[in-house]
């Protein structure tokens, strides 16, 4: 009988490497459900912030949470392509180590109980649901409208997810296990802010990097609005960019709006009018681009025949060509639609 050959050194580093890194995943996944009673009960800025933000409109807090921010979106993205690839994981960012202008992004799959424990999380679904991204030049140039994901560099939320501030914050401590508004704020003007909540998972899911991308622009309109005392001038700089990133949802809202109002003839002769009028730089934009850049855009734009990045949902192909329907979309959903136009959930 021959002797098999015995593992190579490195296959058993490797299942060492493994065994630790998913000890350590699991540890944190522990530390994320234990009690929390041994955070500071902070009340400032905290209840300050959440009872401004419950004085305002609900189309006033979504004008609040909208960020211009191009460079966090080519992440967003980057992330949604990997868990399109590999399916669940949890992801990790390293400012210090630039892949050409913007952080490594590292990935980590997740499987068993790490996974089970994600998928069954109604909060982080309800995050994951509620994302919109938009092109905030949308519009300006019928000349330049364009096809490309490469555009989007907007991020904002749905209506949902803050029409009721109590059910918002309650999402908001799910995810940052109790830490979401506690304690100072901090490097506030840095370009890739992480909370200690954030920090202390390690790695995170999508959910919560951008839950913490929705803390930062919370803060930083606070400040603005409350006429918060303006340390240094990038925590200045991005007070304004805050408030810019406002401008960009209103002017958004106020073109939906209208495109609402209008009657469904009225809406026929818009759209043959601006395809007509843009029809020629698409193709040009289509013909330019490669294969592979078009193939790897297009998931993003999949029409519901394949299951959503993330969660399980029911998705029937449609044979009959989608009407126009009544109801508008503000900006994009980072989740799939069916073909019939309808959210995919």
């Amino acid at each position: 009988m021959s002797n098999r050959n015995p593992k190579s050194p490195y296959d058993s580093l490797m299942t060492q490497d493994q065994l630790i890194d998913s000890l350590t995943s699991h540890i944190s996944l522990y530390h994320s459900h234990s009690n929390t009673s041994d955070l500071k009960p902070n009340p400032n800025p905290r209840s300050a912030i959440l009872k401004w933000f419950s004085s305002l409109t609900l189309h006033q807090r979504q004008a609040h949470l909208t960020a211009v921010d191009s460079k966090f979106v080519r992440i967003l993205i980057q992330m949604l392509g990997k868990l399109r690839t590999n399916s669940h994981g949890f992801f990790i960012l390293l400012p210090d180590l630039p892949s050409g202008d913007l952080p490594t992004l590292c990935f980590k799959r997740s499987s068993g109980l790490l996974s089970r424990v994600s998928e069954s999380n109604e909060l982080e679904r309800r995050i994951f649901e509620s994302t919109r991204l938009f092109a905030s030049r949308e519009g300006e140039k019928i000349e330049e409208c364009s096809c490309s994901v490469k555009d989007l560099d907007t991020v904002s939320v749905s209506e949902g997810l803050v029409e009721n501030v109590d059910r918002f914050v309650a999402v908001m401590d799910e995810i940052s296990n109790g830490g979401f508004l506690r304690g100072e704020e901090s490097d506030l003007g840095l370009d890739w802010v992480e909370f200690k909540w954030l920090k202390d998972k390690g790695y995170y899911s999508m959910e919560a990097f951008v839950a913490n991308r929705l803390e930062v622009a919370l803060r930083l309109a606070w400040l603005s609005c409350s006429n918060g005392k303006k340390r240094g001038v990038k925590l200045k700089e991005k007070m304004s960019a805050a408030g810019l990133a406002a401008n960009v949802y209103w002017r958004k809202k106020g073109c939906v709006d209208s495109w609402g109002n209008l009657d469904l003839a009225t809406r026929r002769n818009v759209l043959t009018s601006v395809l007509g009028k843009s029809a020629k730089p698409l193709i040009l934009e289509i013909l330019k681009g490669t294969s592979s850049e078009v193939g790897d855009e297009m998931w993003l734009f999949n029409t519901g025949v394949e299951q959503p990045l993330r969660y399980n949902h029911n998705v029937f192909t449609r044979k009959t060509v989608p009407k126009l329907v009544a109801d508008t979309e503000f900006g994009s959903s980072i989740i799939p639609a069916s073909l019939s136009g309808e959210s995919a959930s």
